[in-house]
């Protein structure tokens, strides 16, 4: 009964974008046409392409729309979205100024990495467009309310039902060849692993594992 711009927060993995998708879906089959906006081309990707996999058994006309769509196809996309041809488009900022048939929601995925003004733009794509925004950053109550007082805001917190639980350990650094033992174990097994650095390079002032020497180190550890 009212245009919604809401704010959805929610750690990495917690549902946030199955949500969105169900949103999608239903204005959709309801016909008319929403839009995904992602920071980077390379979320936009992904999304694609979980949603092509999500949407296969519906008759939806869906498209990508990111800086290294050629001009051939960006003009096709941009038609279709006028024409009401093309329902669903995934894409980076090339979405904040195209012109639609009858765009009734707006997704904003890791909202925080746009700018005020061009949120601002997505907004006014339409009057009467739905605003739904998605972010995994916390955002202390406080800020909550100076920054997104306008906005009806829903936090998810908790984890969908048959998740495997997550194990965190704090282990002192005089430990790091047991970390690279329990990686090497890992790895064997065939799972993989992210080794998260401070630094990309060694620094004379900052006392911190670089990324360039931890890789060295886990090359020699780890190979063959």
């Amino acid at each position: 009964g009212r245009v919604m711009d809401r704010l959805l927060s929610g750690d990495v993995g917690f549902g946030k974008t199955e949500v969105a998708m169900n949103a999608m879906l239903a204005i959709i089959l309801d016909g008319y046409q929403t839009l995904f906006v992602c920071p980077t081309t390379l979320l936009a990707t992904q999304h694609f392409h979980s949603m092509q996999k999500r949407f296969e058994k519906y008759d939806i006309k869906m498209a990508k729309l990111d800086g290294k769509t050629s001009a051939k196809e960006k003009t096709h996309i941009k038609k279709g979205l006028e024409s009401g041809e093309i329902q669903l488009v995934i894409g980076t900022h090339s979405l904040l100024s195209v012109q639609t048939h009858n765009l009734a929601l707006v997704i904003i995925d890791e909202e925080h990495k746009f700018g005020v003004k061009q949120k601002e733009k997505l907004k006014n794509l339409r009057d009467d467009v739905h605003i739904f925004s998605m972010s995994a950053t916390p955002i202390p109550r406080t800020l909550t309310m100076s920054l997104y007082g306008d906005m009806d805001c829903s936090v998810i917190d908790e984890l969908p039902a048959g998740r495997t639980p997550i194990t965190t350990r704090i282990i002192p650094a005089s430990r790091r060849i047991e970390i690279i033992d329990r990686l090497k174990a890992a790895c064997v097994s065939g799972a993989q692993a992210y080794w998260v650095c401070t630094l990309i390079e060694s620094s004379e002032i900052l006392a911190a594992q670089a990324a360039q020497d931890t890789a060295r180190q886990l090359e020699k550890a780890l190979h063959p």
